[in-house]
């Protein structure tokens, strides 16, 4: 497998999932993103074809019914990328941590003033009382009707002491800690994260998180597979 081999994709367009479909002809192994309604055609179009399943949480989170796993068990390869969500998948399912772009996301000594809690998700909005109870001066930051580029994150989380890593959901819950996007590049840049099911103030950037030992890991999981 060449170091090219592989073309990971994630948006939900239709106009890329058709391209997708077209392209993944000249690959060995095809990485799936969240997106698990690609999986059916995806294997239909290329029976024989390698494919890796890798859930990020909600589309697993909010399945009500049990058409995401249906469609995960068409996959050779099942990843996910937080603890919590090993409970919802068959049991040779594998632990991929969540890699931090360290590039972009750089220590850093600069911080701002003040908390912010990143509303990611129509479910949360109901629970922001709470935040603000909490924090009374806590910004609340819905990224879904202001979205940022990627690459102004790291000035616009730096502009802030402490972010708030909200966790409303009982299943979220397990004893194990499960940090977001938004917490790992918080806690990569030098900023404090509150993490709201234990408390805890969190500083320390998780090791396992780093870009190096994750597509080590990764590389690995892609020999097994080829």
């Amino acid at each position: 497998m060449g170091e090219d081999a592989v073309v990971e994709y994630s948006s939900s367009s239709e106009m890329l999932f058709n391209k997708v479909l077209r392209d993944a002809e000249q690959f060995d192994l095809i990485h799936v993103h969240s997106l698990d309604w690609m999986l059916p055609e995806l294997r239909r179009k290329y029976p024989g074809k390698k494919i890796v399943m890798h859930h990020h949480g909600q589309n697993l989170r909010e399945d009500k019914s049990n058409d995401t796993l249906s469609r995960t068990m068409l996959a050779n390869l099942i990843l996910y990328a937080t603890p919590d969500l090993k409970q919802y998948l068959p049991h040779e399912a594998k632990y991929l941590p969540n890699p931090i772009d360290e590039s972009l996301f750089k220590l850093s000594s600069y911080h701002g003033k003040g908390i912010i809690w990143p509303l990611c998700y129509e479910r949360h909005i109901p629970y922001w009382r709470q935040v603000l109870e909490k924090f009374p001066d806590c910004v609340i930051w819905d990224r879904r009707m202001h979205p940022l580029p990627y690459w102004r994150m790291p000035g616009f989380w730096s502009s802030f002491e402490m972010e708030v890593s909200w966790k409303p959901e009982t299943e979220y819950i397990t004893g194990i800690t499960n940090l977001t996007l938004s917490d790992l590049e918080c806690l990569a840049l030098g900023m404090k994260v509150f993490y709201w099911p234990s408390g805890e103030i969190l500083t320390k950037f998780p090791e396992q998180h780093r870009t190096a030992s994750v597509v080590k890991i990764l590389r690995g999981f892609y020999e097994e597979l080829v």
